[in-house]
C-alpha cells in the first residue's frame, strides 16, 4: 500500500515537472520571439537607405516568422479611414495566389473579416475561417486557402494609417501573436514616420536655404538693426557685398536719418500691434542712385525682439514708375471715354452705375452714380432681359443690339469685363445709337431686294421674248397668206394685237427692274391710259366698279409710255387694295386743265396747259400721319406680299422728273384722291401706231442662221427663204464657226442668236470677223445685261435686234446691214 502512495506521488510529481518544463518553453520561445522582434525592431531601424517598400517587405516577412505563419500582407488607409490600398503582399502569398490581375484599392465598406480591424479599430482573429460567419463575405476564385487569419489597426495617434495581417498558422492565433505583430508593424511604421519626417525637415531646411539664395527678393536678417544676415539679392540691389553688409548698422543704406527713423519706428510699432510690419521706404546704393523699396519684417521669436527680426526687400522702383504711369494712362482714357459721343457706363456685378461718361449723364438727365443701372438705362424696374453680365465676366466680350424701351431707339451695345485686384469685375458698356443706319440698311436690303427681282425680270424677258418672237412671225406670214377681206384676217390681227402687248408688258418688266432705258416723247397719255386700264379691268373683281372719263383731246406731253402705264396701273392697284374687302368705285379721269401761277403747288413748274390724271376711290382712307410718308422710299401700311414701298415713291420721282406736281386727298372712312399734272407740249408729232401694210424688203443673198432654238431656227428660215434669201441654218455656234472656218465665201450674212451654249453670239461673231473681215453679222438677243447695240458695234458687229422680232424690223435691218457693206453694191 505505501509502494503504491509512493508510486503515485512520483507520477504527480513527473506531471508537475514535465507543466513547469512547458511552461519554461513556452516562456523560453516567447523570450526567443521577443528577442527576435526586437532584432526585427533593430535590423529596420538600421535601414537607413533602404526604400520603403524594402522597409514594408522586411517587415511582412519578419510578422510572417514571429507569428509561425505562412502568409501575409500590409496595407495603407487613405485620409477619411474608406479605401485600403494593399502595398505588400508576402512572398510565399505572391506565389500561391492565382488571382492575376489582383486590384489595389479596396473600400472597407466592402471588404469582410479583413476589414474589421478597421470597422472594430482593434486586432481581429479569426482561427476557423471554415465556420459561418455573417461578417465573411468570401474569397474570390484563385486566393490562396485560408484556415486562420489575424489582423491589427496601425494607429498614428487616434488615426489608422495601415493594417497588417498574417494568416494559415498551424496552431490557433493569441494574444502574444496578437502583441509580436502590433509590436512590429507598429514600430516599422514609427520608423517610416520618422524618416518621413526627417526627409521633409532636410528637405524644408534645403529649401529654405535654396530661398534665400535664390529669391528675387532681398532677404535679411538685423539684431538691434546690425545686419547679421543677407542674400545675394540684397547685395544685386543696393551694389554692396556681404562682407560690406554683414556687421554694419542699417543707417548707412537709408539716405537721411528722417527716413531711417521713421521706418524704425513705423516697423515695431506694427509688429507690436500684429506681429509683422510692412513699409514702403527708400535705399540709397553704392553707386548712389536712390531705389523705391518695400521693406516687410517680422522677429524671430515674436516674444523676444532682442533674438533679431528677418526682413524682406523687394525693389518697387519698377513698380513705382508704372503705377506713375497708370495713373497717366487712367487720366488720359478717363479723357477719351469723356469725350467719346457714344453713351458709355460702367456697372458693377450689383447692376450698380460705377461711372457714367458726359454723353451717357446727357442721355439720362444726370448722374446716376451708385444706382441700379437698368432702371437708370433703359428704364426697367427688373435686370435687362438681355443683360450678359455673367458671359462677359468669363472674359467675352460681347456685341448685340437692342431697342432701348427708354426711347424706342436702336443701339449697337458693346460689353466688355474690367476685372480688379480683388477678384471681382465689373462690366464696361457702349451704347451706339445705330437707329438712322438700321434704317438705312433696311432701304439697301430692299434695294437689293428688288436688284434680285430685276435679275430674275431680266431672265423672264429673254425667255418670253424667244417664245413671243416665233409668234410674231408665224403670225406674220399667216397674215400675208391671208386675203385682206377675209374674217380670218380680222382675228389674226387681234392676235398680233395680243402678242404686241405681251412684248410691252416685258418691256414694261424690265422698265420696272431699272433694265431697260427710257425713252421721252411727244405722248398721247389717253391711249396709254386706255391700254393700262384694259389690262386693269382682268386683274380686279367684279366687287369693284371701275368709272373712266378719258378726253379724247388731251394735248401731247414729253414722256416714256412704259413711266405713264406704270403710274396708272400703280395707282390704280392701291385703289384696289383700299377696297379689296368691301368693294367700291374706282375713277380714273384724265382732262386737260390750264395752271395759273396761283394754282402751281411746285415752284418749279410753269403756268400753262397741263394733263391731269386723278385716280380716286371709296375705300377705307388714310390718315394725315400715313399721308405725309406715303411718298417715303419703303414706307408701306400693307401687309406682308402685298407691297414693296416703292411704287409712290416711284411715281413721284417720274412726275417730278416730267416737271409736274402729284397731289393727295384722303380721309379715314372717305376714300383717296390722287391728281397728277404734266406739263403738255406744243407739238404735234406723237408716237403713232407702227404701220405694218408696208412693203416687206426682199433679197437674194446667202444667208447663215444660228440659233439653238429649233422653233425660233425653222420659223426665222421660213422668213428669211419667204423674202427670197439662200438660207443654211445651225443650231450649234461650234459647229457654225467650223462651217464658216471651211466655206467663208459661201455666206453673204450672218445672223445669230445671243445667249447659246458653248459659245455665245457676240464671241462667235468677233471669230467669224477674224476669218473675214468683211462679214456682216446681225445679233439678236430676247434680252442681255451685258450687251447692247453700242457694245455689238465696237465688236464689229453691223445690226442689232431685240427679240421678238417682226418680219418688217427684220427685212429691213438685213437690207441696211447688205446695203452698207463694201463689195455688196
Amino acid at each position: 500500500m505505501a509502494e503504491k502512495q509512493s508510486y503515485e506521488k512520483l507520477e504527480q510529481r513527473i506531471l508537475e515537472l514535465e507543466k513547469k518544463e512547458s511552461q519554461y518553453s513556452q516562456t523560453w520561445n516567447s523570450l526567443k520571439l521577443n528577442e527576435a522582434c526586437l532584432e526585427a525592431l533593430l535590423k529596420l531601424s538600421l535601414k537607413t537607405d533602404e526604400s520603403k517598400k524594402v522597409l514594408v517587405d522586411f517587415a511582412l516577412e519578419q510578422a510572417i516568422f514571429l507569428t509561425n505563419s505562412t502568409i501575409g500582407y500590409l496595407a495603407f488607409l487613405n485620409e477619411d479611414e474608406t479605401i485600403l490600398s494593399m502595398y505588400s503582399w508576402s512572398k510565399q502569398a505572391m506565389k500561391n495566389c492565382e488571382i492575376f490581375d489582383k486590384p489595389i484599392d479596396y473600400p472597407i465598406i466592402s471588404t469582410g473579416f479583413w476589414g474589421e480591424a478597421v470597422r472594430q479599430r482593434k486586432p481581429v482573429v479569426t482561427n476557423d475561417y471554415t465556420r459561418p460567419n455573417p461578417l465573411k463575405k468570401g474569397l474570390p476564385k484563385g486566393h490562396i486557402p485560408l484556415d486562420r487569419h489575424m489582423n491589427v489597426p496601425i494607429f498614428d495617434k487616434d488615426k489608422i494609417v495601415a493594417v497588417a495581417g498574417v494568416g494559415n498558422k498551424q496552431e490557433p492565433y493569441d494574444e502574444f501573436d496578437v502583441r509580436q505583430l502590433t509590436l512590429l508593424i507598429q514600430g516599422m511604421w514609427t520608423i517610416l514616420k520618422r524618416r518621413a519626417s526627417e526627409a521633409a525637415l532636410k528637405k524644408n531646411e534645403q529649401e529654405l536655404r535654396s530661398i534665400f539664395r535664390a529669391a528675387p527678393t532681398g532677404i535679411g536678417m538685423v539684431c538691434d538693426r546690425i545686419i547679421q544676415k543677407v542674400n545675394n539679392r540684397v547685395c544685386e540691389m543696393t551694389g554692396y557685398s556681404q562682407n560690406e553688409l554683414i556687421g554694419q548698422n542699417a543707417r548707412f543704406l537709408y539716405p537721411t536719418d528722417e527716413e531711417f527713423e521713421y521706418v524704425g519706428k513705423e516697423k515695431y510699432r506694427q509688429i507690436s500691434d500684429k506681429g509683422t510690419g510692412t513699409v514702403e521706404t527708400k535705399f540709397q546704393c553704392k553707386n548712389g542712385k536712390i531705389m523705391d523699396v518695400l521693406m516687410s519684417s517680422t522677429p524671430i521669436d515674436l516674444n523676444d525682439l532682442l533674438k533679431g527680426v528677418t526682413f524682406t526687400a523687394l525693389d518697387i522702383s519698377y513698380l513705382k514708375k508704372k503705377e506713375l504711369e497708370l495713373s497717366e494712362s487712367e487720366k488720359k482714357y478717363r479723357s477719351m471715354m469723356e469725350a467719346m459721343e457714344e453713351a458709355t457706363y460702367i456697372c458693377s456685378s450689383k447692376y450698380l452705375v460705377e461711372y457714367m461718361n458726359p454723353a451717357m449723364i446727357k442721355r439720362t438727365g444726370r448722374d446716376a452714380l451708385g444706382e441700379l443701372c437698368h432702371k437708370v438705362i433703359h428704364g426697367l424696374d427688373k435686370k435687362c432681359p438681355w443683360c450678359v453680365f455673367e458671359k462677359v465676366i468669363k472674359d467675352e466680350p460681347i456685341n448685340h443690339e437692342i431697342v432701348s424701351p427708354k426711347d424706342d431707339r436702336t443701339y449697337h451695345i458693346s460689353n466688355s469685363p474690367i476685372f480688379h485686384t480683388d477678384g471681382s469685375a465689373s462690366k464696361l458698356t457702349i451704347l451706339r445709337d445705330i437707329t438712322d443706319f438700321k434704317k438705312m440698311e433696311n432701304q439697301l436690303q430692299q434695294s437689293q431686294k428688288m436688284e434680285s427681282i430685276g435679275t430674275l425680270a431680266g431672265g423672264i424677258a429673254h425667255d418670253f421674248n424667244n417664245i413671243l418672237f416665233p409668234v410674231f412671225g408665224y403670225l406674220e406670214m399667216a397674215m400675208e397668206d391671208v386675203p385682206e377681206d377675209s374674217p380670218v384676217r380680222d382675228h389674226l390681227e387681234e392676235v398680233l394685237s395680243g402678242a404686241q402687248r405681251a412684248r410691252d408688258l416685258v418691256q414694261q418688266i424690265l422698265t420696272f427692274s431699272r433694265q431697260s432705258d427710257h425713252e421721252l416723247k411727244p405722248l398721247k397719255t389717253q391711249i396709254v391710259v386706255r391700254e393700262a386700264l384694259k389690262l386693269l379691268r382682268s386683274s380686279i373683281p367684279s366687287t369693284i366698279e371701275i368709272n373712266q372719263n378719258i378726253d379724247r383731246g388731251c394735248g401731247l406731253v414729253m414722256a416714256d409710255p412704259t413711266n405713264i402705264h406704270q403710274i396708272v396701273m400703280n395707282l390704280c392697284t392701291n385703289a384696289f387694295h383700299a377696297m379689296e374687302e368691301s368693294g367700291g368705285k374706282l375713277s380714273i379721269t384724265l382732262k386737260e386743265v390750264k395752271l395759273t401761277i396761283e394754282d402751281l403747288k411746285d415752284p418749279a413748274m410753269d403756268p400753262g396747259p397741263h394733263i391731269c390724271l386723278m385716280v380716286a376711290d371709296n375705300g377705307q382712307g388714310m390718315k394725315q400721319n400715313i399721308i405725309d410718308r406715303i411718298f417715303d422710299p419703303y414706307f408701306t401700311t400693307k401687309e406682308m406680299g402685298k407691297g414693296t414701298g416703292l411704287g409712290l415713291a416711284v411715281i413721284h420721282g417720274i412726275v417730278k422728273d416730267y416737271g409736274g406736281y402729284i397731289s393727295v386727298y384722303s380721309e379715314p372712312g372717305k376714300g383717296s384722291e390722287f391728281k397728277i399734272y404734266l406739263p403738255v407740249i406744243q407739238s404735234s408729232k406723237a408716237e403713232g401706231k407702227i404701220e405694218t401694210n408696208l412693203p416687206l424688203q426682199r433679197g437674194t443673198e446667202r444667208v447663215l442662221l444660228v440659233d439653238d432654238q429649233d422653233l425660233v431656227l425653222q420659223m426665222e428660215r421660213t422668213i428669211l427663204e419667204r423674202l427670197g434669201y439662200q438660207v443654211t441654218v445651225q443650231t450649234n455656234s461650234i459647229d457654225a464657226l467650223e462651217l464658216f472656218r471651211a466655206k467663208s465665201d459661201d455666206f453673204d450674212l450672218v445672223i445669230t442668236d445671243m445667249t447659246m451654249p458653248d459659245m455665245t453670239g457676240d464671241k462667235l461673231a468677233c471669230e467669224l470677223i477674224k476669218i473675214r473681215s468683211d462679214i456682216p453679222v446681225i445679233l439678236c438677243t430676247g434680252f442681255s445685261e451685258t450687251m447692247s447695240e453700242e457694245k455689238a458695234a465696237y465688236l464689229g458687229i453691223k445690226g442689232f435686234l431685240l427679240k421678238p422680232i417682226l418680219t418688217k424690223d427684220l427685212s429691213q435691218k438685213i437690207r441696211e446691214v447688205l446695203d452698207e457693206s463694201p463689195g455688196l453694191l
